[in-house]
């Protein structure tokens, strides 16, 4: 007579081969059918397994940085594909410039247009005698001079202020941007109204006016660094990235408008700064405008760096204690005045914008080193 454990393992067998003749048929456990009989009609499954294990992955929070991370290179991959814009065409260009042109000769328009390779540069020109030339930061109008401009003009001055490449009044049709590029504008205006000039630089600028004076020394009497970008200040990956990411399209028009009003003008806030934040978003607008802007923010100061101390001309660096844009603004001033032979005015409780938030501190400084650069 057989053990009871033989008969079980001949039970399990005979299941077995059960199992393998008809998948029908239930293989017996001890506690019931091992698996249902197979049905013509699957149980409901509210969610797919796939589906399941992407939402079980999207909300795991140990990977909660990598998922946003990507998230954000794949909004500016997006952004960036989409808002790929192509210059105007030239019929367009033509009508357009043929608008401005007519408009430059009437009394209520002062805007004038410097032809370059690509394009226009707007300017204006206010006052007479000796010359000086203005030029605004990335993301700027030149009109964030107009008080400067003004108050030099009284003091017996010609001051021509112009828009960068891309942005204000200039055309966006330029192939390039950058401080080489502002640099040559810049040389080029000096020729039109006829220098030398001294060269007022606001934050990037400051590196096209020390690039236009080491090409040009004799086209330059003076300089003028406000809140100047004159090589590679150290910034951490993160706000490189923060940057790149808050400058794309659609949300990046209004991020600017934003940081430009309530960061960069900490405590007084210039005269006009609405309207002329305003300005700012209606040019920004333009076909292919942001796509300057954002060309314009990928250059680098290596190439004004590298140039600093071969430079002799006169220099003044304009500096307001409060600006956000460096570490420590004052050792910053130190430091550019240093390499450049130059003096250094600090603005207190001035942010990136001094002679637009103090110009009654900064408009008699530039004006008597203007008087005496040009002497």
């Amino acid at each position: 007579m057989r053990a009871p454990q033989y008969e079980q393992a001949a039970t399990r067998a005979s299941s077995i081969t059960a199992r393998s003749a008809n998948r029908d048929i239930p293989v017996l456990g001890r506690r019931g059918p091992l698996w249902p009989p197979r049905s013509s009609t699957p149980p409901p499954d509210p969610l797919p397994a796939e589906p399941r294990r992407a939402i079980a992955w999207l909300f795991r929070p140990a990977r909660l940085l990598v998922k946003l991370c990507f998230l954000a290179i794949l909004l500016v991959f997006i952004a960036q594909r989409r808002t790929g814009e192509n210059p105007v065409p030239k019929s367009s260009l033509e009508e357009r410039t043929r608008t401005i042109d007519m408009a430059t000769n009437a009394d209520t328009d002062p805007t004038r247009r410097l032809a370059r390779p690509g394009g226009h540069i707007a300017f204006d020109v206010v006052g007479t005698g000796p010359l000086v030339v203005c030029a605004p930061g990335m993301g700027d109008l030149r009109s964030v001079y107009a008080d400067l401009a003004s108050d030099l003009a009284a003091a017996g001055f010609t001051v021509a202020t112009m828009d960068l490449r891309g942005h204000g009044a200039s055309d966006t049709t330029f192939s390039s941007y950058g401080d080489a590029e502002t640099a040559g504008d810049l040389l080029a205006l000096v020729d039109l109204l006829g220098g030398p000039a001294v060269l007022v630089g606001n934050s990037m600028s400051a590196a096209a006016g020390v690039l236009a004076a080491a090409r040009e020394p004799a086209a330059v009497a003076g300089l003028v660094l406000i809140g100047p970008f004159v090589r590679r200040v150290p910034i951490s990956r993160a706000t490189r990235f923060a940057l790149r990411v808050g400058l794309v399209r659609p949300w990046g028009p209004r991020v600017w408008a934003a940081y430009y009003a309530k960061t960069l003008n900490p405590g007084r806030k210039p005269a006009g700064l609405d309207a002329h934040v305003k300005a700012l978003r209606a040019a920004g607008a333009r076909p292919g405008a942001w796509r300057a802007f954002v060309a314009t923010t990928r250059t680098t100061r290596d190439e004004a760096e590298s140039v600093l101390r071969n430079v002799a001309t006169p220099t003044l660096v304009v500096m307001g204690d409060a600006d956000p844009d460096f570490p420590d603004p004052a050792a910053e001033a130190a430091l550019v005045a240093e390499r450049l032979g130059g003096t250094v005015l600090m603005v207190p409780g001035a942010g990136h914008y001094p002679q637009a938030q103090w110009p009654e501190v900064v408009s008699p400084r530039l004006a008597e080193f203007v008087a005496g650069a040009h002497a």
